[in-house]
């Protein structure tokens, strides 16, 4: 949610330091169990199999998902259409409530 590369009209980046990037620090992120489960792949003789970020893909939706419930569903309040999902992205949302300051 706090990582995201910008760039001006002309395409060169706006993101080159980390006072531009925000990097999610430890105490940002919750503590994870994280659980293996094996199983040995019969495609080649070593038994492996590539993983690549397919354990990612979900992360995206549902933490969209996540702040859009956590702001509550109100008729008219704009839905949240992608990702990253950056600070200033959450306070247009809040400032889009009926009744907010």
């Amino acid at each position: 949610m706090l990582e995201a590369l910008s760039y001006d009209p002309n395409g060169r980046p706006l993101t080159t330091s980390f006072a531009d990037y925000l990097l999610p620090l430890s105490t940002d992120v919750p503590s994870v169990d994280v659980v293996a489960l094996m199983a040995a792949s019969a495609a080649n003789p070593l038994g492996v199999k590539g993983v690549g970020e397919s354990g990612t893909i979900a992360v995206y939706g549902t933490l969209a998902s996540a702040v859009e419930d956590a702001l509550g569903h109100v008729p008219g309040r704009p839905r949240i259409t992608g990702t990253p999902l950056v600070p200033r992205d959450v306070l247009v949302l809040l400032d889009a409530r009926p009744g907010a300051p």
